[in-house]
């Protein structure tokens, strides 16, 4: 149409999200924590994961769920790479965040999880 102004928008809303990882200062954090651990420095990577919780909680980007559904996930991912997993082996390509993602929700853990 000659003459008229349109705009065409989009609104989209979704329960979870799966981007967490492509933002935020998190996953390097978590990279560092996972480094001092594994040279030794247990002090800097506690108050490295301690930084990693508080950039996710503060983080406007994410919603109350998905901060509570990517720090458990971060959590186990940390645990397992520093010596409290089942034999996990890094995979030294992959980057913190997408090892994380990696890791399989327990189906009690599925239960408490907004569906996609």
């Amino acid at each position: 149409m000659k003459g008229v102004d349109a705009m065409l928008l989009a609104i989209e809303v979704a329960d979870t999200r799966d981007d967490w990882q492509s933002f935020g200062t998190w996953g390097g954090l978590a990279d560092e924590a996972v480094k001092a651990a594994w040279s030794g420095d247990d002090k800097r990577a506690s108050e490295l994961m301690v930084q990693v919780r508080l950039a996710l909680r503060a983080s406007p980007d994410l919603i109350s769920p998905d901060k509570a559904r990517f720090w458990d996930a971060m959590r186990k991912q940390y645990q397992a790479e520093v010596g409290g997993g089942a034999g996990f082996v890094p995979d030294a390509t992959a980057s913190f965040m997408e090892r994380a993602q990696a890791i399989a929700v327990s189906p009690a853990e599925a239960r408490t999880l907004p569906a996609p």
